[in-house]
C-alpha cells in the first residue's frame, strides 16, 4: 500500500492528524485547513464506506448481523455500542472500513495536490492503527487529559459519562500512538500537540506545528478565504 503514495506529487506534503476521542484533532484539522491546507477527514470517509450501499455496508452486515439496522442504514450507535465493548469485533470492524478509507484518502489527496494543495492533511483517528502514518511525511498527536477528552466527548455527543469512558478506554493510549509513530517515522517527524486548553491556545500550536513545517520543508501556504 505504501508504494502508492507515488500517486502524490512530492511537492505536496502529506501531514497525518491523530489521537484520541475528544482530543481535538478534528479542531487541530480545520484549523489548518483555514491556513491553505487541503483536509481529508477519515471519520467522514468510514462513514461514507458503511453508507447504505457502499461495499463495506454489506460486509458489516453480514460482521454484525441486521439488528445494526435501522430503516436499511447502519445506526452507527448500535453499531459503537457492539465494538466499544468487544475488541475482536471492533478490529473486525476497522478491518473492513481501512482499506476503503485508505483508497478514498489517497484519491482525494492525489486530485488536490493536481489542482495545486501543497499541504494535505490527513485527520485520522485510526492513522496508526490503519498504519496510514507511514504514508504521510509527518505526524501530529493530538493529546489532552483523560477528564477534558471525556468532558469533551460527552457534550460533543450527547452521551454518558460511563459511555464515554468505555469508549476511551477502547482506544490505545496516546502515549502508546507517539510511540508507534516515533518508532516508524523517528522523532524529527513526530509533533505532540497539546491541547488542554481553550481553542486560541490550540490554534498557537497549530501555527507552531506550521513553522515546524516551514521550516522542514520549506512549506509556504496561502490562507483559505475565511
Amino acid at each position: 500500500m505504501k508504494a502508492r503514495l507515488g500517486m502524490i506529487p512530492n511537492k505536496t506534503l502529506v501531514v497525518g492528524v491523530t489521537g484520541n476521542s475528544g482530543s481535538g484533532k478534528g479542531s487541530l484539522g480545520r484549523i489548518l485547513q483555514g491556513e491553505g491546507a487541503f483536509l481529508a477527514d477519515c471519520d467522514c470517509l468510514a462513514h461514507e464506506a458503511i453508507a447504505q450501499g457502499a461495499p463495506a455496508y454489506y460486509e458489516t452486515i453480514e460482521l454484525f448481523g441486521e439488528g445494526i439496522l435501522d430503516g436499511g442504514a447502519i445506526d452507527r450507535k448500535k453499531l459503537g455500542g457492539i465494538v466499544f465493548r468487544d475488541p475482536g469485533k471492533k478490529k473486525a470492524l476497522e478491518k473492513a472500513v481501512h482499506r476503503r478509507v485508505i483508497e478514498a484518502a489517497l484519491l482525494l489527496t492525489e486530485d488536490a495536490a493536481g489542482r495545486g494543495a501543497r499541504l494535505a492533511v490527513w485527520d485520522a483517528p485510526l492513522l496508526i492503527e490503519a498504519e496510514m502514518h507511514k504514508m504521510c511525511d509527518f505526524v501530529a498527536v493530538v493529546t489532552a487529559s483523560f477528564d477534558k477528552k471525556i468532558e469533551r466527548i460527552c457534550i460533543r455527543d450527547n452521551i454518558s459519562r460511563e459511555a464515554a469512558i468505555l469508549r476511551l478506554k477502547s482506544q490505545p493510549a496516546q502515549e502508546s500512538l507517539i510511540e508507534w509513530a516515533v518508532r516508524d517515522l523517528g522523532r524529527d517527524r513526530v509533533f505532540e500537540v497539546k491541547n488542554d486548553l481553550d481553542e486560541a491556545n490550540l490554534e498557537g500550536e497549530a501555527m507552531r506545528l506550521l513553522e515546524i513545517l516551514s521550516q522542514r520543508f520549506a512549506l509556504k501556504l496561502k490562507p483559505n478565504a475565511k
